[in-house]
């Protein structure tokens, strides 16, 4: 704990122990408030806040002078890790430990993230739990794979997994088949609530995926965009599972990079206010982090540059980016973010708001 939040802290346990001390004088009773999260997010300056929104992959062998600029200078919030950054427990228990103590405060530890779904997509590939996807066929087995996979991860140091797939998927040519639980909306519902339960006893945050369903769209967004001509109306369905799943306690979600032309034809999902806004605050109720997939994926950068589509997402309701590979792509990203705040772009209140969300989910780590 730092000095500051331990002044905080003490002066809060001063207070109110001169208030219930027996010889007291009665006193006229202050409202006051003492809100450390506040507080904290006060007193950093406006480039650590910044770097906050920022989740960015590792990859350079050269970690020290990394860790130097992006971590402590530049005061990144997380690190997504992919199966080259992870050769055997010893050596990623040792790099999670490398970048932990690389965070520039003590009170913002790193989101250190993998993909571990199980089956298809299985970051972590020494794991022994790996059952991924249409494997997993009710509820108690869902919170066993999900427990299970959250004492492997936590033990390595990592304390995200972008899991479980909430997506809606009937057809069998979708990429995201085998990947999701079933084609059934109530189905995936049950299965994903008690995987995330079991990822949370198990210490381990939960990033359900894809917001707002990609199981809709057969095009895979790793290579263009996928579009779907659905209309508002139509994603019912697909919007169930990430409703049970905030209700049930989901800490963060990431948004797909898809386009929706009858509801909201200029921007892909985590472009759009509509999206982010009205339908994931509003509608759903979603009250944590949200996250973008990789703005270095195609379906992005086939429309922006990823400076760009950083600013509009954030623009949009998104609190945290992903680009997962390119130092300069890092570098070019959170400057044109800053500037765009300096300028008055985007206003330092909207920082605010995601600096705040990230911070009430961090103090679980």
């Amino acid at each position: 704990m730092s000095s500051n939040w331990k002044v905080m802290m003490y002066t809060a346990v001063v207070v109110v122990a001169a208030l219930l001390a027996p010889n007291a004088s009665v006193a006229p009773v202050r409202e006051f408030t003492l809100d450390p999260v506040e507080e904290f997010i006060d007193t950093l300056p406006l480039e650590d806040k910044i770097g906050q929104m920022f989740m960015v992959g590792l990859f350079t062998e050269d970690i020290a002078s990394w860790k130097e600029e992006f971590l402590e200078e530049k005061n990144f919030g997380g690190v997504i890790l992919h199966p080259y950054n992870m050769q055997d427990a010893n050596q990623v228990m040792a790099l999670t430990a490398t970048l932990q103590n690389g965070a520039k405060y003590e009170e913002l530890p790193l989101f250190i993230a993998v993909n571990q779904e199980g089956g298809e997509v299985t970051g972590v590939r020494f794991a022994k739990e790996v059952r991924g996807g249409r494997e997993v066929q009710d509820e108690d087995t869902a919170f066993e794979v999900g427990l299970a996979r959250a004492n492997e991860l936590k033990e390595l140091g990592i304390n995200v997994n972008f899991a479980p797939v909430l997506d809606v998927v009937q057809e069998p040519n979708s990429f995201l088949y085998w990947r999701s639980f079933s084609g059934d909306p109530e189905t995936v519902a049950r299965i994903a609530t008690s995987y995330i339960q079991g990822q949370q006893e198990g210490g381990i945050i939960s990033g359900g995926k894809h917001f707002p369903g990609h199981g809709i769209a057969l095009g895979d967004s790793h290579v263009n965009i996928a579009v779907s001509s659905a209309a508002r109306k139509d994603l019912g369905n697909h919007l169930l599972p990430f409703r049970a799943a905030a209700k049930g306690g989901m800490d963060m979600v990431m948004v797909t990079h898809m386009l929706f032309p009858n509801i909201d034809k200029e921007h892909i999902v985590p472009l759009s206010k509509v999206f982010m806004e009205e339908m994931l605050r509003k509608e759903i109720g979603f009250e944590g982090v949200a996250i973008t997939d990789d703005l270095e994926m195609r379906a992005v950068r086939n429309l922006a540059s990823i400076p760009e589509a950083a600013i509009l997402a954030i623009e949009a309701g998104v609190d945290v980016v992903i680009i997962s590979g390119i130092e300069e792509h890092q570098r070019l990203a959170y400057q044109a973010l800053l500037e765009a705040v300096k300028s008055g772009k985007i206003s330092e209140e909207r920082i605010d708001q995601s600096v705040r969300r990230i911070l009430l989910l961090k103090a679980k780590i």
